[in-house]
């Protein structure tokens, strides 16, 4: 999977990038972007400069933390760390999980073999993260 540059301080991946417009040409100096509503947007090439690495995310390493959902809550599982990502499971009050990393409110783990994400405030863990 290529990158794109960075636009607006947002960096994103060619598969994204190329779902966000309708259009994408370049021509002699210029990038023009015409996006899915119609909206067109140009650039000088010469501001753009290619991601040399990607960015990894902000996140606390959090190793050996166990930490358990607090008793009486359904806890939802995302795919990631949003209240708009999508549902991939629930964990329900009292089950136990190996935290691997925090960004902000949401704790990474695995769960069914994939990574999910949950939100920090319904947890409880064995130290602090």
């Amino acid at each position: 999977m290529g990158e794109y540059p960075e636009f607006v301080g947002v960096r994103i991946d060619k598969e994204k990038f190329m779902k966000l417009f309708k259009t994408i040409a370049v021509a002699a100096s210029c990038l023009s972007l015409v996006f899915g509503t119609g909206v067109m947007a140009q650039a000088s090439t010469s501001s753009i400069n290619p991601l040399q690495s990607p960015v990894p995310p902000t996140a606390t390493s959090t190793n050996n933390v166990r930490c358990t959902v607090v008793r009486g809550i359904r806890l939802n599982v995302r795919s990631a760390p949003s209240i708009r990502a999508r549902r991939i499971g629930l964990l329900r009050g009292g089950t136990t999980f190996a935290c691997l990393s925090r960004v902000g409110n949401w704790l990474k783990l695995i769960y069914r073999g994939r990574v999910g994400w949950v939100y920090r405030p319904y947890v409880r863990c064995n130290r602090t993260i």
